[in-house]
C-alpha cells in the first residue's frame, strides 16, 4: 500500500493504510505491522503520516490538501449545475483531486453516469453548459487550471468496465471517486457493476459499498433521432483530433493523460525490487 501511494508522492496515515490495504486485516494488525516496519527502519513517520525514509512528502501533501480546498468548491458548484441537466444521474469527482492531492495548475476530472439512451445528449448539454461558463477543458489546451475535464461518460446500462481495465490502478480510481451528484442510486449501482474491484481492495470496497440492494434493472432504450444525430456530430468532431479517446457501447473515455499503464509498470518494478534480498 505504501509502495503504491509512493508512486504519487502521497504519504498515508494509519487509517488510510488500513482502508487501502489490498487484503483483509484488522486495524490492530495494521498498527502493529506499521510499528514493526518503522522499528526496522523500512518506513518513517512524521505528523502521523507514513512514508519511505528516502522520500518525505508530508509537507507536499499538506500543501496539496490546501490547494484542493478551493478546487473542490468549484467542482461541487459545477457538479450541481451539471446535475440539473436532463439525463445525468451521477457526477463523480475523480483523479488526484478526489484524494485532495491537487496542484495549483491541475484541472478537475469528472465521471458522469447518464440515463439509458441519454449518453450523447448528456455529453452535448454538459459541454454546452461548461463552454458557456468558460469552465471546460478543451482538447490540447495548455492552461488547464481549474478547468472541468469530462473524461468519462457511462450509460446506466453499461456501468461495468471491460476486463482489460481490471487492475489495481482502476480499482483505486473507482473507490477513490467522490460522488458529488447521485440520483437513482447510481453510485451504488456503479460499484456493484464493478464488484471485481473488491478483489484488489477489499477493505476500501467494504467501506464504500455500505448498501446492499438488488441491482436495478435497466430497460434497454432505443435512442431517439436526436440522440443519433448528436452521436454522429460528436463522433465526427472527435475523429478530427483522435487521441486517447475510446468509444464503446454506452461508454466514452477521454483521457488527455492516461497514466494507468505507466503507473502499473512502475508499481510492479517497485514491488519486485522490494522483494529482492
Amino acid at each position: 500500500t505504501l509502495s503504491y501511494f509512493d508512486l504519487f508522492s502521497y504519504p498515508l496515515n494509519e487509517e488510510e493504510v488500513f482502508f487501502w490495504l489490498p487484503a483483509k486485516a484488522g486495524r490492530q494488525e495494521v498498527k502493529k505491522a506499521l510499528e514493526e516496519l518503522r522499528k526496522a527502519g523500512k518506513i518513517s513517520v512524521k505528523d502521523g503520516f507514513y512514508f519511505f525514509p528516502q522520500k518525505n512528502s508530508v509537507e507536499q501533501r499538506k500543501k496539496q490538501e490546501s490547494e484542493a480546498v478551493e478546487k473542490i468548491k468549484k467542482a461541487q458548484k459545477a457538479a450541481r449545475l451539471l446535475g440539473l441537466l436532463p439525463g445525468i444521474l451521477l457526477v463523480g469527482l475523480t483523479g488526484n483531486l478526489a484524494m485532495k492531492a491537487a496542484k495549483k495548475e491541475d484541472d478537475i476530472d469528472f465521471l458522469i453516469i447518464t440515463r439509458s439512451g441519454w449518453l450523447w445528449r448528456s455529453r452535448f448539454l454538459a459541454i454546452f453548459l461548461l463552454e458557456l461558463l468558460g469552465w471546460r477543458r478543451r482538447p490540447n489546451q495548455k492552461e488547464v487550471r481549474d478547468k472541468i475535464c469530462l473524461n468519462l461518460f457511462l450509460e446506466e446500462g453499461h456501468l461495468a468496465l471491460k476486463k482489460e481495465r481490471h487492475d489495481l490502478y482502476t480499482a483505486h480510481e473507482i473507490l477513490q471517486m467522490k460522488p458529488l451528484v447521485d440520483k437513482a442510486d447510481a453510485y451504488q449501482r456503479f460499484l456493484q457493476a464493478n464488484f471485481w474491484a473488491a478483489s484488489f481492495l477489499p477493505q476500501a470496497w467494504g467501506e464504500k459499498k455500505v448498501k446492499s440492494k438488488e441491482d436495478k434493472e435497466v430497460t434497454a432504450v432505443s435512442p431517439p433521432i436526436v440522440e443519433k444525430i448528436l452521436a454522429g456530430l460528436q463522433l465526427k468532431r472527435i475523429s478530427t483530433h483522435q487521441g486517447r479517446e475510446e468509444i464503446l457501447p454506452g461508454q466514452l473515455f477521454f483521457h488527455p493523460q492516461d497514466r494507468r499503464g505507466e503507473m502499473m509498470r512502475k508499481y510492479r518494478e517497485m514491488t519486485e525490487n522490494k522483494k529482492r534480498p
